[in-house]
Order: structure tokens, then C-alpha cells, then sequence
């Protein structure tokens, strides 16, 4: 093994232990600001692809900020700068693997068939007097399914690592639409926060270990 490989393993190593802490509250829950420590792990791993991979890994980069900030709206309690965020990573997500897209009927395919079982929910679930909200929720979840979309087009050697990303984001936030729009037995916090860190992690670690020759870097 590489001494570039065991000093990955170490970042990774901290990334999980951040996501114990938030399970287990290892730090005084009491404090004000506890809440704010879902953010961490996702913080800790944009700053750490920054500093490993710079301009090259701008994008995958961004979007984990994007989440962070969105991580940090949602302990402050601001559900629509929330959503804003995620979207704007999403976005980010979208630049990036619509740069090094391959089109095909089968890729195609999946897609459709992934959209119409999003908008299938979307309409099952999502139900609310707020219009207002209810409009955000459909937006968002149509951001969120052309990242998964745009993973699904992307070409590269860790393509189905990035699917396999995308595809947690978009169980994770279909988890929390169904706690806050469906009737019944709400789904545990654990699964819904499990496939999210689970889903940025693997977006960090794809884009470490991402081919410098299927990473486009915009020109200025």
C-alpha cells in the first residue's frame, strides 16, 4: 500500500469517527449548539478534498460545502435555506458529472424509469395545505433526481460508485419527505441520516480516488 493510500484511510478513518460523534453525542448535549455538529463530517470532508485535490475536484468540493451550509439551515430550523443549499450542491453535482456524460438508450431508460417512480411518490406523499411548501418539495425533488440522473450519464471508472452515491441522497430525502408529509409509523432518523453520510462518502471518496484524466476542471 501507498503512504498516499494509508494517509487517505486516515481521513477517511476521522470522516466516520465525525459520524459516531453525531450518532452517539459524544459531546455535551446540553450545549447550545449541538445540533450544529451534524454538519461536521461533510465540513471535515469538502475542506479535506480541497486541500487533496484543489481546483481539479472544484465541483464535488463545492457540493459538499453547498451541503454542509444545508446541514447547518437545517439544526438552525430554516427548512427553506435548507433546501436552497442542497439544491445549489445538487447543482454542483449535476456540473460535474454532465462534464464526462455518455448517452445511451439503456442509461436513458433507467432514468425514466427512476423519474416516473419520483414522481409517483412525489404525488403519494408529498401533500400539504402550504402551497408554498409543498412547491419546494416538488422542485427540490426534481433537482435531486437529475443528480441522481446525471451520475447515472457520467463515465468514468467509479460510475457505479457515484450511482450507487447518488442513489442514497435520493432515499435519504425521500425518507424525510415521508416523515414530514405521510400518515403513520415515521421512519427512524438513524436510516434517514445513515444513507446521507453514507452518500457524501462516497462522493468524497470517489473523488479522491477519481482519474485525473476523467476530471474536467473549468477554465477561468
Amino acid at each position: 500500500m501507498k503512504r498516499e493510500d494509508i494517509h487517505y484511510l486516515g481521513w477517511y478513518l476521522i470522516y466516520w469517527v465525525l459520524v459516531l460523534m453525531t450518532f452517539l453525542k459524544v459531546i455535551n448535549v446540553h450545549w447550545i449548539y449541538a445540533s450544529y455538529l451534524i454538519a461536521l463530517p461533510v465540513l471535515f470532508s469538502s475542506l479535506i478534498l480541497w486541500l487533496l485535490k484543489g481546483e481539479k475536484e472544484l465541483g464535488i468540493a463545492s457540493a459538499l460545502f453547498f451541503s454542509c451550509l444545508g446541514d447547518l439551515s437545517g439544526a438552525a430550523s430554516c427548512l427553506v435555506l435548507q433546501i436552497i443549499f442542497f439544491a445549489l450542491a445538487h447543482g454542483c453535482f449535476i456540473v460535474t458529472f454532465l462534464g464526462k456524460a455518455k448517452f445511451s438508450l439503456k442509461r436513458i431508460g433507467l432514468i425514466v424509469m427512476i423519474l416516473i417512480l419520483v414522481i409517483v411518490y412525489v404525488l403519494t406523499v408529498i401533500h400539504s395545505e402550504n402551497n408554498t411548501l409543498r412547491g419546494l418539495f416538488i422542485v427540490y425533488a426534481v433537482i435531486v433526481s437529475a443528480m441522481c440522473a446525471s451520475t447515472i450519464l457520467y463515465e468514468g471508472s467509479l460510475r457505479l460508485l457515484f450511482i450507487a452515491a447518488g442513489t442514497l441522497f435520493l432515499i435519504s430525502d425521500s425518507l424525510i419527505a415521508w416523515n414530514m408529509f405521510a400518515e403513520g409509523v415515521a421512519v427512524a432518523n438513524f436510516w434517514i441520516m445513515i444513507c446521507y453520510y453514507l452518500a457524501q462518502f462516497l462522493f468524497f471518496y470517489g473523488a479522491v480516488n477519481r482519474p485525473g484524466n476523467e476530471i474536467i476542471v473549468l477554465e477561468k
